[in-house]
């Protein structure tokens, strides 16, 4: 679907003469030329012309000649506009013809303005493509679009953040391919990554085109244009979208926070992979969230988000695993620090967890979550991260269960021959009554536990084992949680590796 050029025009916004977009082209003054010389064979005058579609703007009738012999090597889409009516006013041509014209100028505008500086100039894109669907996808998921007063009519502030740069290098290079626009990337307050400028032409496309409001755009549905193109460009959009507002959690979910229920169904429509809708608690927020993704999944959901994004090496980092080798220990927590940066929200960082991690040695996440004073959820992220970059060693069998016992309880699964064992020779000195009074518990516990159908914990084990004075082989023993140990050799350890982290300022 090819765009109406001439929609750029809004004539209650462009009303003075620097507050209207230009175009120009290489055949675009010929084609003007024709239109004009149809007109003084009808007996018209160019003087008279001219004076006629100065009267409808704040333009002196050379100012129009100018423009339409080229000579300021730019024309208003305003001036082309009256140009077209009064050419098939004086001429008397049909609709057919007029429209006929009006695509043959379109498609010899080659450039876009807006003011009289022509080095702004902006690539005049004629129809939706993959790159401004990546555009147009970011900008419904975290760009911000606003109208500002200026002199002689209406201008565009576009912004668009995120937490990540990557994202906004992404997104730049979308902008430059298309636009031909380079965008500077600076940092917020809330130490958020940025892109702010001020465009028209940008906006109007935006505006016009997609059909984007200003402001708050929560309630805004995919654009129709969009809805009625290929499956490439609906997948390119859902990418720019997903790049920046989607979020790929460290137990390799992806999920995204949708408040339109309209829009997540649309966009449940154009994702093949399989997802839940779940809503956060507390709130009228809805979402989509997948399952624990395998290997395949990950492969189709990274072609969701852009390549060398953060959330994309995240996937990449869950199916490949981390690579870099580190020198020492601060390089390996530098390093982490920066691609999983602190989020002011938590308590704990990194470093913190690692420290407590060395001094412990070994622990299970609930005994760990205690020493740091965090919920177990919000340590499971710093873990996971930790257990991938080889840090901590996870296992469930270990010698070392008194120490984690004592403290925890824990729960054991006991080996085929202990487990036989310890019931029958117990059964053969106590009955199951005798049993269930020294352990306090009741008979479906104890049979519970000889059926395998629950651990038994630690204390109780200690118990029976004592009652019949068994000396107890630790191999024979897994705690039914894991446990995450601390793996001191650094020269084992790994960690995400980024072609730009070297490039990275200490700040991110």
């Amino acid at each position: 679907m090819e765009f109406d050029l001439f929609r750029l025009y809004v004539p209650n916004e462009d009303i003075g003469a620097r507050s209207q977009i230009s175009c120009t082209g290489e055949k675009l003054n010929s084609t003007i030329n024709l239109i004009l010389r149809d007109m003084i064979k009808k007996g018209d005058k160019i003087y008279h012309i001219c004076k006629r579609i100065s009267s409808k703007f704040n333009y002196h009738p050379s100012t129009v000649l100018k423009m339409l012999r080229n000579i300021n090597e730019q024309v208003s889409i305003a001036l082309l506009i009256e140009l077209l009516n009064e050419w098939k006013e004086v001429c008397e041509k049909s609709s057919l013809e007029y429209e006929n014209i009006k695509l043959k100028i379109q498609s010899e505008i080659e450039w876009l303005y807006c003011g009289s500086k022509l080095r702004n100039k902006i690539k005049a894109i004629k129809e939706v493509n993959i790159n401004l669907a990546k555009i147009v996808g970011a900008h419904h998921a975290d760009g911000c679009l606003i109208k500002e007063k200026s002199e002689g009519g209406m201008n565009y502030k576009f912004m668009i953040i995120d937490y990540y740069k990557s994202s906004l290098v992404a997104f730049n290079e979308w902008m430059v391919q298309i636009f031909g626009v380079n965008c500077k990337i600076k940092k917020d307050r809330s130490n958020a990554w940025v892109i702010c400028f001020r465009n028209k032409i940008v906006g109007r496309y935006l505006e016009v085109f997609f059909g984007f409001p200003c402001g708050d755009k929560s309630m805004f549905n995919i654009p129709r244009i969009i809805k009625e193109s290929t499956n490439d460009i609906k997948r390119a959009y859902v990418l720019g979208f997903l790049t920046f507002d989607g979020c790929v959690e460290t137990n390799r979910t992806v999920s995204l926070g949708i408040k339109n229920k309209e829009l997540r169904d649309e966009l449940k429509s154009i994702i093949p992979q399989s997802f839940d809708i779940v809503k956060k608690d507390g709130t009228d927020q809805y979402g989509i969230k997948t399952g624990v993704l395998d290997k395949k999944e990950i492969r189709a959901w990274k072609k969701f988000f852009e390549r060398g994004t953060e959330k994309w090496f995240k996937l990449n980092d869950y199916l490949n695993g981390f690579k870099r080798k580190v020198n020492n220990e601060e390089e390996a927590i530098e390093i982490l620090n920066k691609i999983f940066p602190h989020q002011n929200s938590s308590n704990i960082t990194l470093k913190k967890v690692i420290t407590v991690l060395k001094e412990l040695k070994y622990c299970d996440k609930f005994y760990l979550a205690k020493q740091l004073n965090v919920g177990v959820s919000t340590l499971f992220r710093y873990l996971h991260i930790l257990d991938m970059s080889k840090i901590v060693i996870r296992t469930n069998n270990t010698e070392i269960f008194p120490k984690i016992g004592e403290e925890e309880d824990a729960k054991l699964i006991l080996s085929k021959s202990l487990h036989n064992l310890l019931f029958f020779n117990i059964e053969n000195k106590y009955t199951i009554k005798d049993i269930c009074n020294k352990l306090n518990i009741s008979e479906a516990t104890y049979r519970n536990w000889k059926a395998k159908r629950h651990g038994i914990s630690f204390s109780k084990f200690t118990t029976l084992s004592s009652m019949l004075n068994m000396n107890v082989n630790p191999l024979d023993i897994k705690f039914n949680k894991k446990i995450f140990k601390f793996n001191d050799n650094y020269q084992e350890w790994v960690v995400p590796d980024r072609p730009w982290f070297n490039s990275l300022s200490l700040s991110l």
